[in-house]
């Protein structure tokens, strides 16, 4: 989705999206990674969006001796959250006998009550069968109540404004966001929504974040040359620069309230890869961004924090600390703002830098936003964890919930079939009492009873918490126990709750067999209601629990919804 920039802030843009390009087949900009290409992803929960994480390309399928989990043996009161899935383990008895390589995907969902299939008014394929790029419907999620956001960042019709025309396919990556509302257990599209000045490629919906009846959408390649709050749209000579824009709802009708860029504009400073949302309070990153500070000279990244006061949005705080690539993440809830910076070597004991990751926790007092703490995984429960690594890419995605930070490093490598570095990746857990934050959790792809290789990495790319839930999604992993990394990536998200100061897998998935697997890529949380998104989706349906057993239009992609 983006150009091959510096390896180190996206490469980080692989840092939301790492995942994304193997498995969705994310194209030809995202960022390298210390020399190696890289794909872009994102994410986003009720607090906080994502961005992606960095996989090397998909693997070569063996699907003959794919075992599938079932759903038969959960417990009743286990949520289950399913993928599609061939209507039998193993699929039909036609796939069997088809030659190797030849078989062909199928999707019948398997869904338990409730689950509902969400798709977009106007579904298309990619552009290419390979799936180099997608429609990316799912890219980005945000889940209120009974609301719920979708971004697809590589939508390309020519529309602007609210509910425009969607039949115009003139521009590329463009990106649309997509609204739904429940009623009862009802579930519809409310609006589509397109940017003000709509009609370049700007990859509007890669970051989304909701509170309320406001609605926040980034679009990181948006290129006028306009700064502060509601300039110039017209002049599009700053490629990549960024651009946010805000929404808010009366009754069912949706309205842009303003547009919002950074306070100088640069080439690729990719302004709105992540943005979160509390109240009359905003947070945006530029995860590229050379700022101006002296001591920051060398360094990239830089966050922008704007209130509200009568409708008119204004700069309160502009954070830009020597962290490279600040950003690449955000969490935002009241007075506190903590933001993901994976690819800085982080401090494993306050003063040596070994472990790769970092996360930065600011607070505000009146209108002043002062650093409270800064996080790695040092910090939290070791378990076993392997050496630590610049990979581990600490603070890919974040969730806040009422003083718990919820902090991914999709490639943590622990112990897996006797080998002390195997991929799996991991969730960490941060609770806060008054300003100290101390550790309290780590969950791998082991505590959901998935097989660390069969995850290729990436369990925790996408993650959101609402209270005691946390909801982890893992969109390279495969639909079988198994260590062979050739089986079948299709994806799958787990549920984990915490009771006291203890957190316990509640639910698995039931993954599919079709390529390309990215189910759980990002994944929203709102009370019981979770929506898991699946941009690899290759069904041709539109609306809301259509037929999913057509794959004409391969990386559509979808949104499943369990209440």
């Amino acid at each position: 989705m983006e150009s091959h920039r510096f390896w180190g802030p996206l490469a980080m843009a692989a840092v939301g999206m790492l995942w994304g390009a193997a498995c969705r087949g994310r194209t030809t900009d995202e960022p390298p990674d210390s020399g190696e290409d890289v794909a872009v992803p994102s994410v986003t929960t009720t607090d906080a969006t994502s961005d992606r994480t960095v996989s090397d390309e998909s693997p070569d399928v063996d699907e003959s001796s794919a075992e599938v989990r079932t759903t038969e043996s959960a417990a009743p009161d286990q949520a289950i959250l399913v993928g599609p899935t061939d209507a039998a383990a193993g699929g039909s008895a036609a796939d069997d006998a088809a030659p190797e390589g030849t078989r062909e995907a199928s999707s019948v969902l398997v869904r338990p009550d409730g689950l509902v299939y969400i798709k977009p008014s106007n579904t298309k394929p990619g552009p290419t069968s390979n799936y180099s790029s997608s429609f990316d419907f799912s890219d980005a999620l945000a889940l209120q109540g009974d609301t719920l956001v979708v971004g697809a960042p590589q939508e390309s019709s020519n529309a602007s404004g609210i509910n425009g025309d969607q039949s115009d396919d003139s521009v590329p990556s463009a990106g649309a966001v997509y609204v739904f509302t429940r009623s009862g257990s009802t579930w519809s599209q409310q609006a589509y929504i397109k940017p003000s000045n709509g009609g370049s490629p700007m990859n509007f919906g890669w970051s989304v974040a909701l509170d309320g009846e406001t609605l926040v959408v980034g679009a990181r390649e948006e290129a006028s040359a306009s700064t502060g709050v509601n300039g110039n749209q017209n002049d599009t000579s700053v490629s990549g620069d960024g651009a946010v824009y805000v929404f808010t709802r009366s009754g069912t009708t949706w309205s842009q309230q303003a547009y919002l860029k950074p306070a100088h504009t640069a080439p690729n400073q990719w302004c709105g890869f992540a943005v979160a949302v509390s109240g009359d309070t905003l947070a945006f990153s530029c995860p590229q961004d050379l700022p101006t500070a002296p001591d920051a000279a060398n360094e990239v990244g830089s966050v922008y924090i704007l209130t509200r006061t009568s409708g008119v949005w204004t700069q309160q705080a502009y954070l830009a600390p020597n962290a490279y690539g600040l950003g690449a993440s955000l969490a935002l809830q009241g007075d506190l703002l903590a933001a993901g910076v994976p690819y800085q070597l982080s401090p494993a004991d306050g003063s040596s830098r070994t472990q790769g990751g970092i996360v930065e926790v600011f607070s505000r007092s009146g209108t002043t936003w002062t650093q409270e703490a800064l996080l790695s995984a040092n910090l939290g429960p070791v378990g076993d964890r392997g050496p630590p690594s610049f990979d581990d890419k600490f603070g890919t995605s974040l969730a806040l919930s009422n003083g718990t930070l919820a902090v991914t490093a999709p490639e943590e490598a622990y112990p897996v079939d006797g080998s002390p570095n195997g991929w799996g990746g991991a969730t960490y857990v941060f609770t806060r009492s008054g300003t100290a934050w101390s550790g309290q959790a780590r969950l791998t792809a082991l505590d959901a009873q998935l097989e660390p290789a069969a995850t290729g990495g990436g369990f925790a790319n996408a993650i959101a918490l609402d209270g005691d839930r946390l909801v982890v999604g893992a969109p390279r992993a495969c639909p079988c126990v198994s260590t062979d990394l050739n089986e079948l990536v299709s994806g799958q998200a787990a549920l984990f709750t915490r009771g006291g100061t203890a957190w316990s897998w509640q639910s698995d998935s039931v993954l599919p067999h079709a390529p390309p697997g990215s189910y759980g890529f990002a994944v929203a949380v709102s009370g019981p209601t979770i929506a898991v998104g699946n941009p690899g989706d290759s069904s041709d349906a539109v609306g809301i629990d259509g037929d999913d057993t057509d794959t004409s239009s391969p990386g559509s992609g979808a949104v499943y919804v369990l209440p």
